[in-house]
């Protein structure tokens, strides 16, 4: 049976514009969660990737640190920019240097008279220490007791009394300094390992000796 609207009262007319928004509201409503339901949950990389900007923003510049580090003609043609590249290393704890750390441990930064490798040396401004004339040490002591294993890996591969081996020694030595049997114990275990009247094991045990003096 059909009403006609102008036959109504008004209340009826009241009722049924009411019972109109009433659905209109409710379609808007259903319109609404479908389309959240399309676009899917949140991602929580996207949310970890928001929370740790700062981080793999600093690991970025990290790693082309790095690759600054394992650039060979950076050492020749731009030996600033490498001292840069090793300072923020070690400002930064970045442990993942510390292989490519261990390589440049005879980069020399030249200032006054030369002695002998790993001591202090005294100019006329003041002494220079090892870590100041190699800068690698001082990247390497700042990264601290995780660099251990391959500081001895290079006093292993390198001739006693070398620059690297040496200074493999002194930065071995300063990272233990609160606990020297902690490099002494390192460089212990390494000897065990190695073969009897071997290269290695000799230099082994030449760094005990050093590193307990």
């Amino acid at each position: 049976m059909l009403i006609q609207f102008s036959r109504l009262t008004n209340s009826w007319k009241i009722l049924f514009i009411g019972m109109g928004l009433l659905a209109t509201l409710v379609c808007s409503f259903i319109v609404v969660i479908v389309n959240a339901d399309s676009e899917g949950p949140d991602d929580p990389k996207v949310d970890d990737q928001l929370q740790l900007g700062v981080t793999v923003d600093q690991d970025d510049e990290a790693s082309e640190l790095v690759r600054i580090l394992n650039d060979k003609k950076i050492r020749k043609l731009n030996p600033d920019r490498l001292l840069e590249a090793i300072s923020k290393l070690g400002t930064m704890k970045y442990v993942q240097a510390t292989e490519p750390l261990t390589k440049l441990l005879d980069f020399e930064v030249t200032s006054g008279s030369k002695t002998e490798t790993g001591v202090a040396r005294t100019v006329a401004w003041g002494p220079i220490y090892p870590s100041q004339r190699y800068p690698a040490i001082g990247a390497l002591i700042s990264i601290g007791a995780p660099t251990l294993n391959e500081l001895v890996k290079v006093i292993e591969r390198e001739d006693s009394g070398s620059i690297r081996s040496d200074n493999a020694i002194y930065t071995i030595r300063q990272i233990s300094r609160d606990n020297p049997l902690v490099g002494v114990e390192c460089l212990t275990q390494a000897k065990n390992h190695a073969s009897l009247g071997s290269t290695n094991r000799k230099r082994l045990e030449n760094a005990i000796v050093k590193l307990s003096q």
